[in-house]
């Protein structure tokens, strides 16, 4: 089957980077929940997972497991020597570098693991060096895949010239070339998110509380896109809300915010708790102090699954001298490897182009840009996050935690213009590997050390500020986290859209360092965060013969947040993967909107030239017959996002604490209560309730009475009012049911705005 246009560009790599895994699970919001009878992956006690730690078996907790841990193998030789299983040798028609592996547990669970069973896991090893002469350019090889073996596995690195062996003879033998042998260990784990009862209980109405302080509501979650069939992205549905129990007083808000929860050590009570919010607390050790484990009885814990990628780095220098049995012979090449320096001119800017001297048909290239990525699965959301946390709950002391991964971004044109201009340089001296004929590009890589990542960020000195704690990798991306207050976020996220003053927040680039023979060379790479201009998938596709007209009919699918403009399509058919003439039927162009979850059907056909008489179709393709199966490939063109605000910040914050709380006072004057002349006692005003809510996002009811004539509510709002200036921002609305001894009466909800709520005869009457 062809492959996409560009497949190699358009998605961010988590699969090989632990640091964007890691940041990937923590942006993952819609993770779904299981049962423990449901898990089928390790269990572990929080979320965190290492090899230090030991694990439960799904179904059995008193079971263990462990992940193991990996050294370089080793063995005896006759006269008792010790030394590594590790060997470079020839194998036709090149050469090899074997390395085998030892699994074991952790030195820290030893004793502990003796009982333990191995969690499920895979492992992948590559090789990473400094290029010696390269001025420092690193290198990293991939190994074949692991072969298991009784004592863990044996992986083998093929080279397939004189130059890969020679440099990797150096890269083995001499201390600055840095060798480690990365091995990455890729598993799932559940830990257990927070425990719930299948259907929240009704809580049965109390007697007259108290005048007392009343807890802060939490949140109720907010829309999030997600797929649902072939319809538009639809909201996830709402979660059930867990119920903690004791024994004594009891306590009825509608719901309660993370800042009491911290007042609850010691209190027996029954709260509603929202557990997204809760596990959201217990990240941060502010519920260390309340025992979650006391449910009702119908209530059992939720787990959710995720996936780890954990790396080892095992030293990989082997100095000759000592381990002259690993290379079998083999002596140090008489010409040190090195990289020239190709400067090329592409729609008006300079780009560099690093050749080996030693295999001169390969370049090494830094990225265009570096651009907030997309999610690598469906829905393709930004890969960013926003959580908040407040100390009193009141938007001034709001602090939200933005986390992101940028990918980086390479134009094939670029890089197809250049192999053109560097053809010349590659030249046929000793030849080229069987299958290459040109040049042969390949991302550059540098250590943290030469790299320095610098953004524009609100309220801060100078254009540029170093973000010292990003992690920075030129070929796999970008993870970073910033805090910032409400206001600065609010500048971020219209800088974002494009929009507001301050449109220079959220760029910045990445300095690289190289040095050469007389000087060291600084490139720029510019990074940018522009929510119509990312990183990754924007649609995908789907294909299914088309008996009427012997072709295939595609459907595309906008599979982001936001609306889409398509100025063009390209579309090819193959008939046994040989490109054929084709046309496109049933589109026209351009789409100037096309919705998120919206669909796009066209039919591919080939030329009459083509097509054979009495094609028959098969499944997912054409088949016809003597002349071949047919296969189609479809992809946009010139397509603009075009964002939307409220889809996208529903997509990147943690709907669960994405709230700020507004005081409300309500109040009365005493007179309300007093009986009026001529009327019956049973007729007299007792209390005055009053509900207060905003929207979806929660309620509070207040209770006025002779006693007391004002009470303050802490009513939650959504951050999402003010940060996308909604015009309804501050708005809420009230009702008032008034009791007395002959009964209650209930008035209509009533719009407001401001922080006082007076209560006046018309209201109770």
């Amino acid at each position: 089957m062809p492959t996409p246009f560009h497949a190699a560009i358009t998605k961010v790599n988590v699969v090989n980077n632990p640091n964007l895994m890691a940041a990937f699970s923590r942006l993952n919001l819609a993770a779904k929940d299981y049962a423990r009878t449901e898990l089928t992956v390790p269990v572990t006690p929080t979320e965190q997972a290492g090899d230090t730690m030991l694990f439960e078996q799904p179904q059995d907790a008193a079971k263990k497991m462990y992940l193991p841990s990996y050294k370089l193998a080793t063995e005896k030789t006759s006269s008792g020597q010790e030394r590594y299983r590790v060997a470079l040798e020839e194998r036709a028609p090149g050469w090899v570098l074997r390395v085998q592996l030892l699994s074991c547990p952790a030195p820290e669970i030893e004793l502990a693991a003796r009982d333990a069973t191995a969690v499920p896991h895979r492992v992948t090893v590559t090789l990473r060096y400094l290029l010696m002469g390269s001025g420092g350019v690193h290198k990293e090889l991939a190994f074949g895949e692991p072969v298991p073996t009784p004592e863990g596995y044996a992986a083998e690195l093929p080279l397939s010239s004189l130059a890969e062996r020679d440099e990797l003879y150096a890269a083995l033998t001499e201390p600055q070339a840095n060798a480690v042998l990365l091995v990455r260990r890729s598993f799932q784990h559940a830990y257990p998110y927070l425990s719930q009862a299948p259907t929240p209980p009704v809580l049965q109405p109390q007697p007259r509380p108290q005048p007392q302080p009343r807890p802060r509501p939490l949140p109720t979650p907010l829309p999030m896109p997600q797929p649902q069939g072939g319809h538009p992205l639809q909201p996830l549905p709402r979660r059930p809300i867990p119920i903690l129990r004791d024994k004594a007083v009891t306590v009825q808000p509608k719901s309660l915010s993370i800042g009491a929860l911290k007042g609850l050590s010691g209190v027996s009570s029954t709260v509603k708790l929202n557990r997204d919010v809760v596990a959201a607390a217990i990240n941060r050790d502010v519920l260390a102090h309340v025992d979650l484990s006391v449910l009702t009885p119908a209530a059992q814990t939720r787990y959710r699954v995720l996936d780890r990628l954990l790396e080892l780095q095992l030293p990989a220098y082997f100095p000759a001298n000592l381990h002259g049995y690993i290379y079998g012979g083999i002596a140090p090449a008489a010409e040190r490897p090195g990289l020239i320096r190709h400067q090329l001119q592409h729609g008006g800017d300079f780009h560099s182009y690093y050749q080996e001297t030693s295999r001169r048909y390969l370049f090494y290239y830094l990225p265009d840009a570096f651009k907030l990525a997309r999610l690598p699965e469906a829905p393709y959301l930004p890969f960013m996050s926003v959580r908040f946390a407040s100390e009193d709950g009141s938007l001034q002391s709001s602090r939200a935690t933005l986390d992101y991964a940028a990918a980086p971004y390479v134009d094939i044109a670029r890089l197809e213009a250049a192999a053109q201009q560097l053809q010349a340089h590659v030249g046929a001296e000793g030849g080229l590997p069987d299958g290459v004929s040109g040049p042969v590009f390949q991302p550059l890589l540098a250590d943290a050390e030469r790299l320095s990542f610098r953004v524009a960020l609100p309220n801060a000195p100078g254009p540029f500020q170093l973000r010292e704690g990003a992690l920075v990798n030129l070929k796999e991306g970008i993870v970073d986290t910033l805090t910032l207050t409400v206001p600065e976020l609010q500048s971020v996220f219209e800088a974002m859209m494009g929009a507001g003053a301050a449109v220079h927040l959220l760029t910045g680039e990445v300095e690289v360092r190289l040095d050469d023979e007389h000087r060291q060379v600084a490139e720029k790479v510019p990074f940018t965060v522009r929510l119509d201009d990312l990183v990754g998938e924007l649609f995908d596709c789907r294909y299914e013969p088309d008996p009427a007209s012997h072709g295939i009919r595609a459907t595309v699918r906008n599979m982001i947040e936001s609306p889409v403009r398509i100025g063009a399509l390209e579309a090819r058919l193959y008939r046994d993967g040989t490109a054929v003439p084709s046309e496109l039927r049933g589109l026209a162009l351009p789409v100037e909107s096309l919705a998120s979850g919206g669909e796009l059907a066209i039919t591919i056909v080939p030329a009459e030239a083509a097509t054979a008489p009495g094609a028959e179709q098969g499944s997912g393709a054409v088949d016809g017959g003597a002349s071949g199966k047919l296969e189609a490939l479809v992809e946009p063109r010139a397509v603009t996002v075009l964002p939307d605000r409220e889809t996208i910040w529903a997509a990147i914050q943690d709907p669960f604490i994405s709230l700020y709380e507004q005081t409300i006072t309500v109040k009365t004057l005493s007179a309300i209560f007093q009986l009026a002349a001529g009327k019956p006692e049973e007729e007299r005003l007792s209390e005055i309730v009053v509900e207060l809510r905003h929207g979806e996002t929660g309620s509070v009811t207040v209770t006025l009475s002779p006693e007391q004539l004002e009470v303050r509510a802490a009513l939650p709002f959504p951050i999402g009012d003010i940060l996308l200036r909604r015009e309804d921002s501050g708005a809420f609305e009230y009702r008032v049911t008034s009791i007395r001894l002959s009964g209650e009466t209930q008035k209509d909800w009533k719009a407001k705005t401001g922080s006082l709520v007076y209560i006046l005869q018309g209201d109770v009457v």
